[in-house]
């Protein structure tokens, strides 16, 4: 916008500061009835032939466009993209309370950009239903180097894991290797343990083994194992947290009996092959009390602090074996369950609704 001695054309068309057209004339004509008024001579329609001034205070004109400027600034509805993050498994009562924000953002006019977080072992099953319908083959040691490429993504240490199908998962200590390894297909069983930390100093371990069948169902003698198992490893997390809220003092081979004995009642005691739990510290395997009173009689106390795995399993040479394993770290009056939510059936691979609860 051009003003005063910068209006340099031969003839303008005037406009004075009361609105009144004051006609056609020279720019310096115009100007100096402007100075006579004490106020500018403002170039409003450079376009126009011949170009439209007016006479006015241009500074102040100047303030209340940036006063107009702002105000529109202030009114103008900005949208924003809002993002909603949501587990895999998230529960009913977060899966509605996000619901309703995400319908209120959309009401208000934002964008909304749901985002679906997946942990490394949350990736394994979808992804060998995800080969298996698009004819990949792919075997133990495929799923197992997939995930491991999740955990580094994760920034989590890349530590050997079990991925069994079959038969190898009779065999506890079964680990696949990219020589000796099975194929996965349809109609498998499958279990896989996976053990990891963040990559940081005076991180904790974690150890989970969960299991899942290559199906749209899963078959009654794959349940009716896991049913047991499943018990054994609740009662003896019941049994450490009643007794760790009573203030009671307890054992590691106590808890080992415990989850034993559920399997020993449902007529599989021959079948459970190891103890029920390891100590868990900066080290998957720690140092301090192993829930076992079978390779050893661990008789040290469970005290704050310590954190083991309770994992229970049933193997049943040459056909299949069932492990279900989660971590229990013990504060001062209570227990925490870690890596929610614990498995409560086999994952149903090729199932259309993936629910592991």
């Amino acid at each position: 916008m051009r003003v005063n001695e910068r209006i340099r054309v031969r003839e303008i068309r005037v406009i004075d500061d009361t609105g009144q057209q004051l006609g056609i004339m020279p720019p310096p004509q115009a100007l100096a009835i402007a100075k006579q008024k004490g106020l500018d001579l403002v170039e409003i329609s450079p376009t126009a032939n011949p170009p439209v001034c007016r006479i006015m205070d241009f500074g102040k004109y100047q303030y209340q466009e940036q006063k107009r400027a702002r105000e529109a600034r202030r009114h103008q509805k900005v949208i924003e993209v809002k993002e909603i993050k949501f587990r895999p498994k998230v529960d009913e009562h977060d899966y509605q309370f996000k619901k309703k924000h995400i319908e209120r953002f959309l009401e208000e006019g934002d964008k909304v950009k749901a985002t679906i977080f997946f942990r490394g072992r949350e990736m394994a099953h979808p992804e060998i239903g995800r080969r298996i319908r698009a004819d990949q083959p792919t075997t133990e040691w495929d799923i197992a180097q997939f995930m491991l490429d999740r955990y580094k993504d994760e920034g989590m240490l890349q530590e050997p894991m079990i991925v069994a199908v079959n038969a190898n998962t009779a065999d506890p200590h079964y680990m696949p290797t990219k020589e000796k390894n099975s194929p996965i297909k349809r109609g498998d069983f499958v279990l896989i343990d996976a053990a990891t930390k963040l990559n940081k100093p005076d991180a904790v371990a974690t150890d989970q083994t969960w299991t899942g069948y290559v199906g749209e169902t899963v078959p009654e003698e794959y349940t009716r194992i896991f049913n047991i198992v499943r018990e054994a490893r609740d009662s003896a997390v019941d049994f450490i947290r009643n007794n760790v809220r009573a203030g009671k003092a307890i054992r590691g081979a106590e808890v080992d009996d415990v989850s034993r004995g559920v399997i020993t009642r449902a007529g599989f005691g021959e079948q459970f092959t190891h103890r029920t739990g390891h100590s868990i510290g900066e080290e998957t395997h720690g140092n301090g009390v192993n829930i076992d009173d079978f390779e050893t009689r661990d008789s040290r106390r469970i005290t704050p602090g310590v954190c083991f795995s309770i994992e229970p399993g049933i193997y049943q040479e040459g056909k299949f074996g069932v492990r279900s394993e989660i971590n229990v770290y013990v504060s001062d009056k209570d227990i925490e369950v870690t890596g929610q939510p614990i498995q409560t059936k086999i994952i149903a691979i090729l199932s259309d609704r993936k629910s592991l609860l």
